[in-house]
C-alpha cells in the first residue's frame, strides 16, 4: 500500500524566471523552474521537499548496497579536529577547507572527506584479525570552499556524500574489499541505467597507491576522459603528465582511445597504510600487532542526481538545444512520485477531506 499526496498539499517554490547564466547547466535550469532546488548564497542550495524525496529514495539504494558488502552506517562530525587534520599531514594541504576558530581559540575545519576521524576512531579500538574486514560508511553533508562554484548542484560548496573507510588485515584484502566496492559502484549506476565510464585516476591529496573514478558523459563535464572505444577501459587525462597515449594499453586490444568529457560522481582510493600509520590504527594479528591496510569510497548523491538528470534528460530531447528542454527525465526509480491521479471536481472535495489515504500499489 502506497499512500496519496496532494499537489496542493506539498511546499513547492513558485516558479521561478530563470536568467540565463553561463554557469548555468540543463539539470540546474529544470530543477529551479520545477521548484525543486532554490540558491542560498553561491553554491549553497535548498533542497525543497519534492527533491528530498528523490534524495530519500537513492539513499535507499545506497544503503541496500552497502549492506550487501556487510558496511555499518554510523555518522561522523562535521567539525574536524586541527590536530588531527595536521597529524595526517593535510591541514595545509588540502586547500579548499572552510577553516574555523571557537571562543577559545581553538581552530576547526568543516570536513570534506573524513580520513582522520575515522582513522583516528579505529585506532582507539583493539580489533583483532576476526572483526575484519570491517567497512563504516554514512551519508552527511559535506563542505569544499570552492573557488568558483558553478553548475548548481554538479559544482557546489555543500553537498551530500557517501563516503565509506575500509580496514582490512593485508594488502590482498584490502584490494579484495577495492573490488568487491567498486562493482557494488558499477551495479549501482547500472540499476539507476545511467551509462558511466569507470577510469583510472589520480590519487590526489587523499594519497594512495591505486584509484579509479566513476563518470558520466556530459557536456559540462570538468575531465577529460580517455576511452578505448572497444574494451571501455579508460584513463583520465590528468595521468598523462605531458605523455599522451594513443592506444590502449592492454596489450589485447590495442585500439585507439577517444577522449570524451564526463563529470565524477565517484571515486574510490586504495589507500594502503596512509592514514592508519598516522594514526596507531591496529590489529591483533597471530603474529602480533599490524597495521591496517584501507580503503575509502565516496559517492556524491546531490551530483549524481543532477548528472543523471543532466545526461537523460539531453539525451530523451536529442533534436533541441538544452535551453529549450522543460522536462526532467529521472534515473530509473529515484523519480519523486510513480504516477499522478487527477480526479473529476464533483469528487476532488469529498476524497480531499479524508484524514488518510490509501493506494494499492
Amino acid at each position: 500500500m502506497a499512500t496519496y499526496s496532494f499537489l496542493t498539499r506539498c511546499l513547492r517554490k513558485p516558479t521561478a524566471v530563470f536568467r540565463t547564466s553561463h554557469d548555468a547547466c540543463l539539470s540546474h535550469r529544470l530543477f529551479c523552474y520545477a521548484g525543486l532546488i532554490s540558491q542560498s548564497s553561491p553554491g549553497v542550495f535548498v533542497l525543497w521537499p519534492m527533491f528530498m524525496r528523490v534524495l530519500n529514495k537513492l539513499g535507499a539504494i545506497v544503503q541496500t548496497k552497502m549492506s550487501s558488502l556487510g558496511a555499518q552506517m554510523l555518522l561522523l562530525p562535521t567539525l574536524g579536529d586541527e590536530r588531527i587534520w595536521t597529524k595526517s599531514g593535510r591541514w595545509n594541504d588540502a586547500g579548499q577547507l572552510f577553516k574555523l576558530y571557537d571562543r577559545n581559540g581553538k581552530q576547526y575545519c568543516l570536513q570534506p572527506t573524513h580520513e582522520e576521524e575515522i582513522t583516528s576512531l579505529v585506532g582507539s579500538l583493539e580489533l583483532s584479525y576476526k572483526d575484519l574486514p570491517l567497512l563504516l560508511y554514512q551519508i552527511s553533508n559535506k563542505f569544499r570552499d570552492e573557488l568558483r562554484p558553478r553548475y548548481g548542484l554538479i559544482r557546489c560548496r555543500e553537498f551530500i556524500m557517501k563516503d565509506m573507510y575500509s580496514f582490512d588485515k593485508c594488502p590482498n584484502s584490502a584490494l579484495d574489499t577495492y573490488h568487491s566496492v567498486s562493482d557494488a559502484y558499477s551495479e549501482l549506476l547500472s540499476d539507476l541505467r545511467l551509462p558511466y565510464h569507470k577510469v583510472l585516476a589520480c590519487a590526489g591529496p587523499i594519497g594512495g597507491h591505486l584509484s579509479h573514478e566513476y563518470h558520466i558523459p556530459s557536456s559540462v563535464g570538468e575531465d577529460i576522459l580517455c576511452i578505448c572505444q572497444r574494451c571501455g577501459k579508460g584513463y583520465n587525462a590528468e595521468l598523462e603528465d605531458g605523455a599522451e597515449r594513443i592506444v590502449c594499453t592492454d596489450s589485447s586490444c590495442s585500439h585507439e582511445f577517444q577522449k570524451i568529457r564526463g563529470s565524477e560522481v565517484g571515486h574510490c582510493f586504495l589507500l594502503g597504510r596512509r592514514y592508519s600509520s598516522c594514526f596507531d590504527a591496529n590489529y591483533h594479528g597471530l603474529d602480533g600487532k599490524q597495521t591496517l591496510e584501507m580503503g575509502c569510497y565516496g559517492l556524491g548523491l546531490t551530483r549524481l542526481v543532477a548528472v543523471g538528470v543532466e545526461y537523460l534528460s539531453a539525451a530523451a530531447f536529442p533534436d533541441l538545444p538544452n535551453e529549450q528542454i522543460s522536462e526532467i527525465r529521472w534515473p530509473q526509480g529515484l523519480a519523486p512520485y510513480r504516477g499522478c491521479v487527477v480526479l473529476q471536481k464533483a469528487s476532488a472535495s469529498k476524497i480531499y477531506g479524508m484524514s488518510k489515504y490509501k493506494l494499492a500499489a
